[in-house]
């Protein structure tokens, strides 16, 4: 009898032992060795929709310290198969599985950084923000052109560029397109503050208005330190009921038409091409901005130059610029200069 209780205890030993063997070994893999075999950052997108399965065949194919079925085990253990969280989510290199398990449980994402600049049309915007969450560009272009969607300042989605403000931005990335639209719509509330719209006031014109100006501008310099002086030249039209006569504004309006048209010099012809965006045909600001504005050229409308110029040319000898001129003799005289550059050039369309 006294054998049996020997054998007994000697298996309840050995069975303590081996237990805290395999408990000492979870230990060290799950709470105290890394997960990741490579020593940086993992990346892991768990798209809408995605089934355990689906996040389990991502991490088998990563390079890892322990085997994936061990995972497996102890993320089950942990009920992740009942808590899979779309998003985007940055693993440290030196994440435990634990860690790892409780990232991915968390819903704790990582955003992304999306930026978008000098973007000609709606469908460049698109693919632009496309290309950083979730959301596809067919489903971000509906959304942009949603006409049923309560745009601000009045304005529709025809004449809507002025909403999406460049600049740059943190989404999440399983962002919806309809998410990242209202959220853009929040940002251009926030940008225009009490303070912009009262500047905006004071040179009469409402945000959208400044922004059909601004995305003007923007087309007619590269110069930032040029820009207050190019809006003021504009104020200074729109206030004595002068059309603009902004040769970008007729680019665009042949563009609607004919998005191949891209020429390096306005003709006199083009100039006759109807459009409400021709400021040549068109007194006051077109129906909507040519472009996206961005905050660098909102804010040289805001802060305009106040000077007398009513005219200006590109400047053949400071490439970029532009000469400026007060009447029509002085801008005969800069437009002359500018068109004999061009001859010299063979620039003739």
């Amino acid at each position: 009898m006294k054998n049996i209780f020997r054998i007994l205890i000697g298996f309840i030993v050995v069975g303590a032992l081996l237990l805290g063997a395999m408990l000492g070994w979870f230990y060290f893999q799950v709470w105290k060795k890394p997960f990741l075999t490579e020593k940086q950052s993992k990346e892991v997108l768990i798209p809408t929709g995605s089934a355990y399965q689906d996040l389990m065949h991502q991490i088998a194919q990563w390079e890892t310290r322990a085997d994936t079925a061990v995972f497996g085990l102890f993320a089950q253990q942990k009920n992740l198969h009942n808590n899979i969280k779309p998003g985007r989510y940055v693993i440290p290199a030196n994440y435990t599985m634990n860690e790892v398990i409780n990232l991915l449980r968390s819903g704790n994402q990582t955003p992304v950084r999306v930026t978008f600049n000098h973007v000609n049309n709606k469908e460049e915007l698109a693919g632009k923000i496309a290309r950083h969450i979730e959301a596809d560009s067919v489903s971000i272009l509906r959304e942009i052109n949603n006409a049923n969607r309560s745009w601000p300042d009045k304005i529709n989605k025809q004449n809507n560029r002025a909403v999406f403000i460049p600049n740059t931005y943190e989404f999440y990335w399983n962002t919806s397109a309809d998410r990242w639209v209202e959220r853009m719509i929040v940002e251009y509330h926030s940008f225009w503050s009490d303070d912009r719209r009262e500047k905006a006031k004071a040179i009469n014109l409402c945000p959208h208005r400044v922004s059909i100006l601004a995305s003007i501008v923007e087309r007619e310099t590269i110069k930032r330190d040029e820009m207050a002086k190019v809006a003021g030249l504009y104020l200074n039209r729109l206030r004595d009921n002068w059309k603009l006569q902004s040769d970008p504004t007729v680019i665009f309006a042949i563009q609607q038409s004919d998005p191949t048209f891209s020429p390096r010099r306005v003709l006199y012809d083009d100039l006759t091409f109807d459009s409400p965006y021709n400021t040549y045909l068109y007194s006051g600001l077109p129906p909507g901005p040519i472009g996206f504005p961005s905050v660098t050229a909102i804010e040289a409308v805001l802060n305009a130059e106040q000077h007398n110029y009513y005219y200006m040319c590109a400047n053949p000898d400071v490439p970029g610029y532009h000469s400026f001129a007060r009447n029509n003799r002085e801008h005969e005289i800069n437009k002359q200069r500018y068109v004999q550059w061009l001859q010299k050039q063979g620039i003739r369309r």
